[in-house]
């Protein structure tokens, strides 16, 4: 089934709906369920999982309006992961096992284990240690955390190849 247009010269297909049941609004060759198209990008062609594709040969957004918005991911019972966008905070927050798990503030600070982020990377955990890790799997080489001040570095550097040993520099 097509929908077309006559611009008083030549008939143009606006959508089309497939036998198979894709449906392409700017497209006439539908390669998803809904497939979007606003200018042909050259040589694209969705993935085989894809089932809702935007084309464009520019910059491509998907703009979801509404007081709060975001995407959700679900397993077809309840919702699992989700990325959500606050107005009223101006916060987004990244969530898995419906929890929040990371948050990026109005100030560009991003929160992980808290949605209070009180520097510009703020690790919370609540219930054992708090941690981070910073590692390496490659002999000969080491793992390295900086620490930087107006006056100059100052380090923390794990050597990971004969030694092992932990070494404190400034």
């Amino acid at each position: 089934l097509e929908f077309k247009t006559f611009d008083g010269s030549s008939m143009t297909t606006k959508m089309k709906i497939t036998s198979g049941g894709c449906v392409g609004i700017g497209t006439a060759t539908p390669n998803t369920l809904l497939h979007l198209t606003k200018s042909a990008l050259s040589g694209f062609s969705p993935d085989t999982n894809t089932n809702f594709a935007v084309e464009e040969n520019s910059t491509s957004l998907i703009e979801i309006a509404g007081t709060d918005s975001g995407v959700l991911f679900s397993d077809g019972s309840a919702w699992a992961g989700r990325l959500f966008y606050c107005h009223g905070n101006d916060y987004l927050y990244f969530a898995t096992a419906q929890t929040n798990r990371m948050v990026l503030n109005n100030s560009g600070c991003v929160g992980i284990g808290t949605t209070a982020p009180a520097t510009n990377l703020h690790v919370n955990n609540a219930s054992d240690h708090g941690t981070a890790r910073i590692s390496i799997t490659t002999l000969g080489k080491y793992a390295q955390l900086q620490l930087v001040n107006y006056c100059g570095n100052y380090w923390y550097q794990t050597i990971v190849d004969d030694d092992c040993s932990l070494r404190f520099y400034n």
